[in-house]
């Protein structure tokens, strides 16, 4: 197939090919005066990626991801968010007193609320994920490994400080003695 080629490229030049995309779409948004709706069909698609993403990654595994979940929902909050500041960008307010009076800004609050718990929700469940705890165990390991390695390793004494007496000889007589573990030299 002569296609593996044409995505290999897509790879390599994968950064210039967003930048020029989002560039087309933000002129189009820009020259057609809808930037709120553009946004919003640009979120719905990326809903829809993440409801397929969830829907073949079920049918390939048999297992649902919680991390695809949590971002199809902070997606759609954030769409609904957007969606609730531009209607009350055309409300006219002319006071503090009156902002509070309108719906919108406990919507707002609520929305902003679920999006932070979601948040959460998504930190922990990276955090507590297989390749997470796999990663803290094996730290974890080498830090043990570490510290075992370091109370193995003699101390060194300084000049300055006086040596302790061990068991009534001197440190440097039990240097001097031979250990089981060395050979004589011949």
């Amino acid at each position: 197939m002569h296609l593996k080629p044409f995505f290999a490229k897509l790879k390599e030049h994968r950064t210039i090919l967003e930048v020029a995309v989002a560039t087309l779409l933000f002129l189009y948004a820009s020259f057609s005066g809808n930037i709120v709706n553009t946004i919003i069909y640009i979120l719905y698609f990326i809903i829809f990626l993440e409801l397929t993403n969830l829907v073949f990654d079920f049918i390939t595994y048999m297992q649902i991801k919680i991390k695809i979940v949590l971002n199809t929902f902070i997606i759609i909050i954030l769409r609904e968010l957007i969606v609730v500041i531009s209607k009350l960008g055309k409300v006219e307010i002319s006071s503090v007193e009156m902002l509070w009076q309108t719906p919108s800004v406990y919507h707002i609050i609520i929305y902003t609320i679920a999006v932070l718990v979601l948040f959460f929700i998504k930190y922990i469940s990276i955090i507590t994920s297989e390749f997470s705890l796999k990663q803290y165990f094996e730290r974890d390991k080498e830090i043990k490994l570490r510290q075992l390695k370091q109370k193995r390793r003699p101390r060194e004494h300084f000049d300055n400080q006086p040596t302790k007496k061990l068991q009534g000889s001197s440190a440097q007589e039990k240097q001097e003695k031979p250990t089981s573990n060395s050979k004589p030299k011949a």
